[in-house]
């Protein structure tokens, strides 16, 4: 039975310990360090997001509020807005 499955040391019928995928997936730790920190560099990125977001909405609402009490002086000398040069009619 040289070419049979039954003679190839992958597929024995009695796996030996440790030969299983779901076994060696378990005791893998190599990859976990790097989904820590992607998991955790996703979260504050969604964080750094709702708070961009939030603090964009006050501030523009604030600026808003604030262009919208502005007013414009008069001018000093109480001539019309050419450029200072009341009754100059060129």
């Amino acid at each position: 039975m040289r070419g049979s499955a039954l003679s190839c040391p992958g597929l024995s019928p009695t796996p030996r310990p440790g030969t299983k995928l779901s076994a060696r997936l378990i005791r893998d730790n190599d990859g976990v360090t790097a989904i820590e920190y992607g998991m955790l560099g996703a979260l504050m990125a969604v964080t750094l997001a709702v708070v961009m977001w939030t603090l964009g909405a006050s501030l523009s609402t604030t600026f808003n509020t604030l262009a919208g009490s502005l007013t414009v002086p008069p001018l000093a000398n109480g001539g019309d807005s050419d450029h200072g040069h009341a009754g100059d009619q060129n």
